[in-house]
This record gives C-alpha cells, structure tokens and sequence, in this order.
C-alpha cells in the first residue's frame, strides 16, 4: 500500500510523462501532416507524368481519420475500415489490409500516449521503491497496449473486408453473382 507521499511521487511522475508525451505525439502528428502533404503532392505529379502510383496508404489514412473522428461510435475503427477497404477495391485486392492498417493507425496516437503513461507510472512505481509492483502494473499495461492494437486491426480488417464487398456489389451493379447466372 502506498502511502500519502508516495503517492503523490508517483502521480506527479505520471503527469510529467504524460505531458511529454501529449507534447511529443503533437509535434510527431505535426510533422507527419506535413509530410503526408509533400508525399502526396509527389505522387500526384506521378500521376500527372502517367507513372502508376498506389493509393494504399491514403486510403488507410482516410480511414484512420474518420475512425478517430467518430471515435464516440462503437466499433469506429471497422467505419473507417469499411472506407478504407470501399476506395481501395478500385485499384488493388488489399482491402483487408487496408482496414487493418486503417485501424491500427486510428489507434496508433493512444498507443504511444499509452507507451508515455506506462513510462510515468512505472518510474513513479520505481522512485518510491515498489519495484514488484512496478513490473507487475508494467506487465499489465503493456498487455493492454498490444490487445488494443490487435482490437483496432482487427476491426479495421472485418471493416476493409466489408467495404470491399460493398463496392464489388456496386460495380457489379447491385446484384450478386448468383443471381446474374439464373435464367427466368
């Protein structure tokens, strides 16, 4: 049991990680946004030239995008899985790993956050000399990161899955392959 002083070490060692990581995932995010924005004019000059270019991780990032932002909805990475799997079927046969990829990057921000608390909660544990219970809270967490990651893949997957269904039965017209070889 920890008492009134440690407790108070360890919480103040987790709110410093944690701003440190809230700061660092928005300077990384900043960065990446700009990135992302010089990849995509490059590759659209590509495009321009007649050179194939690939879609795949735009896709997936569309995807991851609407994932987070309905983030209030229940199962939003499968939502952005669907996206993503629905634009990539035009182009390639990797719709499930596309949804997989959107779900994983929709959940990759409070992964890393995730990874900073874990740090504060575990130095925290460490400078009030609760060693055992460092590494068992640390076990634990780190469990709960790889079964999010799994959960927001895994989603994404059955999404992209779906929403490639969706745009075969659009491009074939709304009707099932089935249905077009009976004769009346």
């Amino acid at each position: 049991m920890l008492s009134n002083a440690e407790l108070v070490d360890v919480t103040q060692a987790l709110a410093t990680w944690t701003a440190v990581g809230l700061i660092a995932i928005g300077a990384i995010l900043f960065v990446l946004g700009f990135a992302y924005v010089a990849v995509r004019r490059r590759t659209h000059s590509r495009a321009a030239a007649g050179e194939q270019v690939s879609n795949f991780g735009a896709n997936a990032l569309l995807g991851a995008i609407l994932a987070i932002v309905l983030s209030f909805v229940p199962f939003s990475q499968a939502l952005g899985g669907i996206v993503a799997g629905y634009l990539e079927s035009g182009s390639s046969e990797r719709v499930v790993g596309v949804g997989a990829f959107s779900g994983f990057l929709s959940v990759a921000p409070l992964l890393a956050l995730l990874v900073f608390v874990l740090a504060g909660i575990v130095a925290g544990l460490l400078e009030v000399g609760e060693g055992a219970l460092a590494l068992v809270v640390g076990a634990a967490l780190l469990l709960s990161l790889a079964l999010l990651a799994t959960v927001g893949a895994g989603l994404g997957a059955i999404g992209g899955f779906l929403g490639g269904k969706l745009a075969d039965r659009e491009r074939n017209g709304g009707s099932s392959a089935n249905e077009s070889d009976q004769t009346p």
